[in-house]
């Protein structure tokens, strides 16, 4: 799909699915739950968004390769510029953005860097797929779109683990397989693409097959564990915010709920679809009225893009570094591009 048309879909999307809240919205009761908000929380709020991207710069860590040390500082730095740079380009090309800035500050190989972030995503799934399984014996009525959506992060994670697995049995012999696929496919139309994908699968299996020992393979399930339960805190904070103090399964709700909701396509900052997903788990799963609802989304999301905000440019201050000079560079031809 050509990548204009995709943004524009992308973008449609979460036009509509405003478009459908505002036009059924109680905008008395949205302005007045807002009155009810504590700011107080705030800094907490703030707290929980950094201590996150912290835990990922630690699970980050375990699963670069081994063959050297890695500053956890740094890794934090990189993963604040790159989780700034999800947040406001187009497609996810932000997840490229942040190896890009871990090689520029610690010349660790892109591809290996890369390599390891597909592996997270894997241990994301994992983990997800774990606590979603929880949630859904917790609650009465599951919608149907959450199980589909159950079963497709399902089938990616099976997908992922069994190329982990292959990339540890096989080594070199399944970036060769690859290799010969490609070039039966590909190499005539389009010879330069292929020799150039073909070293980015070699890093990228060599990158996978960073988890050397049982040991970093069980502390990047901890780390993944402890990121996810972290991840749902926040979201519970957020409705102490509003005076709230449910059971803890609520904020797991929104947690698996926003991070189904969040997959689908969208404009840059998952706007829309962030909503959808607080509004699918608080309304939807627990009866919360709607207007609360788009309102405590309104302040998780906006929270939550202005703790990335600041750490950003704190980021880029003690790094003397400049955000369109990382986006330029990232995006120039000896940095590989997203496939759209």
């Amino acid at each position: 799909m050509n990548r204009q048309v995709a943004i524009t879909l992308s973008s449609l999307i979460s036009v509509v699915i405003l478009a459908y809240f505002a036009a059924d919205m109680d905008w008395a009761a949205f302005t007045d739950a807002f009155a009810r908000l504590d700011w107080r929380y705030g800094l907490m709020l703030f707290g929980f968004s950094t201590l996150l991207l912290f835990i990922r710069a630690l699970r980050w860590r375990v699963l670069l390769p081994s063959d050297r040390s890695y500053d956890t500082m740094t890794l934090f730095q990189a993963s604040v510029v790159g989780q700034f740079a999800i947040w406001v380009m187009p497609l996810r090309a932000g997840e490229f953005i942040r190896p890009w800035v871990l090689k520029k500050l610690d010349g660790v190989s892109y591809s290996a860097a890369l390599a390891s972030i597909v592996t997270e995503r894997i241990f994301d799934l994992l983990a997800m797929l774990t606590f979603f399984g929880l949630v859904l014996l917790k609650l009465e009525n599951t919608p149907a779109l959450v199980k589909a959506g159950a079963g497709v992060l399902g089938t990616a994670a099976i997908c992922g683990a069994a190329f982990m697995i292959a990339a540890y049995i096989f080594g070199e012999r399944l970036s060769t397989w690859c290799s010969n696929i490609l070039e039966k496919l590909l190499a005539k139309r389009f010879p330069q693409a292929v020799r150039s994908i073909e070293g980015i699968i070699d890093e990228f299996v060599r990158g996978v097959c960073a988890i050397s020992s049982a040991k970093e393979f069980a502390l990047a399930i901890m780390w993944s564990l402890v990121y996810w339960l972290f991840i749902a805190l926040l979201y519970q904070c957020g409705l102490w915010a509003f005076g709230q103090f449910p059971t803890f399964w609520v904020g797991m709700t929104l947690n698996v709920f926003v991070a189904v909701a969040v997959a689908l396509p969208s404009a840059p900052g998952f706007i829309g679809v962030f909503e959808l997903g607080c509004v699918a788990a608080l309304s939807g799963m627990y009866g919360y009225p709607e207007a609360f609802t788009l309102s405590y989304a309104v302040i998780m999301h906006g929270t939550q893009f202005l703790a990335c905000v600041v750490l950003t440019l704190l980021v880029l201050r003690a790094r003397g570094m400049a955000l369109g000079q990382i986006f330029t560079e990232a995006r120039t031809p000896s940095a590989p591009q997203p496939a759209v």
